[in-house]
This record gives C-alpha cells, sequence and structure tokens, in this order.
C-alpha cells in the first residue's frame, strides 16, 4: 500500500518539470484554458462559407435525385 501512495503522491522527479517547461515565466503568466486564435469576423466567414458549402451539397443531391433518378418525391 506504501508503494501505491508515494506513486499516487509524485514524490518523484517528475514534480520539477512543469518548472521546466515555464521557463522564466511564472505560473500566473500562463494562460489557463483555450485561447482564441480566430477574430470574431474570420469565425463568421467560416460559418457562412460552411453554410454556403452545405446547401450546395443539398441542393445539387436533390437536383441529382430529381433529375437523374427521376424521383418523383417532393422536397421537403
Amino acid at each position: 500500500m506504501d508503494v501505491l501512495y508515494e506513486f499516487l503522491r509524485n514524490t518523484s522527479a517528475c514534480q520539477a518539470l512543469p518548472a521546466g517547461f515555464l521557463g522564466n515565466r511564472s505560473v500566473d503568466d500562463v494562460a489557463i484554458g483555450v485561447k482564441s486564435t480566430l477574430r470574431d469576423w474570420q469565425l463568421i466567414v467560416i460559418m457562412l462559407g460552411l453554410a454556403v458549402f452545405a446547401t450546395i451539397i443539398a441542393k445539387s443531391f436533390n437536383y441529382i435525385r430529381k433529375n437523374v433518378y427521376k424521383d418523383k418525391v417532393r422536397e421537403l
């Protein structure tokens, strides 16, 4: 049981690893969580582009179904 406790407590040299990754920065300087890399207008352009692409795919599917396969089912 002592071995398990020592393993969970992490008393090894691995404790010093986060300090090595930080370099000269302190823990307070490091951003925690997700940092935004895109501006709002870029996200809007990406979302609109995906919406237009999805609409083109859906319309082309309906066109092929209606004109190539002569499907008589109405579009919704």
